[in-house]
């Protein structure tokens, strides 16, 4: 496993911004674990109650965890992960909120799922919590979550897209500004901290609306960092 410092001028924001951010991620698990509770209470109990618990608690802990290491300069925990297992347990942790909002993913990866990153991966899980969270809320009467993938000369790219209702064209020129966001509730703070994260992996992050109406965001991986599985 690999360490890589970070630079604090990085994204134009330093520590007390990404702690910030941080505070901002413990939102999601705690909503999380709310809605399964109040939907047990009315006796609509899903049989993996206990396990996205424990799941919850699991990325709760792990973002105090990053709290705490705020009075240090924080470095990327590097290790290598194989891409479709690294969006499979994104997806797996949010198992109740996509049946609940009746999201039907369309997995396009093919071969690409076999492409091992060499990234941190408990940050890079928690960008697509953030972005996978931000698509379901797009569509709270339903909808579809495509993911594609393609290598070209330089980079990895990897495709999210919905079918909610998008982005206008002055939120396309906000968003990833820290404290713009598009939500009555929002901090403004998760895509922020996500374009830092790719950023820091030698990558970039965008926004823009998809074929089919929705939002898409692009992750943009250096080839460097890839590599066929064996």
């Amino acid at each position: 496993m690999k360490s890589e410092s970070f630079n604090e001028n990085d994204q134009g924001f330093g520590f007390q911004v990404l702690a910030s951010t941080l505070a901002h991620e413990l939102r999601n698990p705690l909503q999380s674990i709310r809605l399964q509770i109040d939907a047990s209470e009315r006796g609509h109990y899903h049989p993996d109650f206990l396990q996205n618990l424990k799941s919850d608690l699991s990325r709760l802990e792990r973002v105090i965890q990053k709290l705490q290491s705020f009075s240090q300069p924080p470095q990327l925990q590097r290790e290598e992960l194989a891409l479709g297992n690294l969006i499979d347990q994104s997806f797996a942790s949010l198992g109740y909120w996509l049946t609940a909002n009746q999201i039907r993913i369309h997995d396009d990866l093919g071969d690409i799922r076999d492409e091992i990153l060499e990234v941190d991966g408990q940050l890079m899980e928690q960008v697509f919590l953030n972005l996978i969270m931000n698509s379901i809320q797009a569509m709270p009467n339903g909808g579809d979550i495509h993911l594609r993938a393609r290598k070209n000369e330089d980079n990895l790219e990897i495709d999210l897209s919905d079918t909610g209702p998008g982005l206008s064209p002055d939120q396309l020129d906000k968003i990833g500004t820290p404290f713009f966001t598009t939500k009555s509730k929002g901090s403004g703070l998760g895509i922020a901290f996500c374009r830092s994260v790719i950023a820091r992996h030698g990558g970039f992050l965008s926004h823009a609306n998809s074929e089919t109406g929705g939002c898409r965001v692009r992750l943009s991986m250096p080839l460097k960092t890839a590599g066929r599985k064996t």
